[in-house]
Parts: C-alpha cells; sequence; structure tokens
C-alpha cells in the first residue's frame, strides 16, 4: 500500500490561469464550463476546492485532461443558477 497524500488547496498553486479560446468561451456560454490550466500535480477535488474557494461558485463537477503540449486543462462544470457572466466578467475573459 502507498501513502495517500493530503488533500490540501492551495488556491494559487493549483489554478494558474483561465482560458480564453473562442471554444473555451463556448462551453462557458452554452454550457456553463469554465476551462483552466491547472498545476501537473493537482487531482480533481483540489481543483474543486481551490474553485470554490478562490470564486465563491459552487462547483457540480471537474473533468480533466492532459494536452498534448504538457498543460493540464480542467474543465469546471458549474451547478444549475449560478451567474456564469458575472464570474466570466471577474476572470477577465469576457
Amino acid at each position: 500500500m502507498g501513502k495517500s497524500k493530503p488533500m490540501v488547496a492551495e488556491s494559487g498553486n493549483v489554478l494558474i490561469y483561465p482560458v480564453g479560446t473562442e471554444k473555451a468561451i463556448s462551453q462557458l456560454e452554452f454550457q456553463g464550463k469554465i476551462t483552466f490550466i491547472v498545476s501537473k500535480s493537482s487531482t480533481k477535488p483540489i481543483v474543486k476546492m481551490a474553485f470554490e474557494e478562490m470564486y465563491g461558485a459552487k462547483v457540480e463537477r471537474v473533468n480533466m485532461m492532459n494536452a498534448i503540449d504538457g498543460r493540464k486543462k480542467a474543465y469546471i462544470t458549474l451547478k444549475p443558477g449560478f451567474n456564469v457572466d458575472e464570474l466570466a466578467g471577474k476572470l477577465g475573459i469576457i
């Protein structure tokens, strides 16, 4: 059995920056998903905790992928009823 990692979310070290591409903005507007580049060592629960702590928004789910260029992306789906446009304005995406 291996050692389990402590689940600590240091927001500044987990969420690096939001993605502002056309595809990411489309997902934001139509699906309520925000795309972030995250640290390579981050996990779904840590990303969820860090996002909720930093922005005060409730997260429904987190999907992650390792991109070909070596970055790790997190697709964060917000719970229904949350104002996505307001958060996008805070982040400077829209």
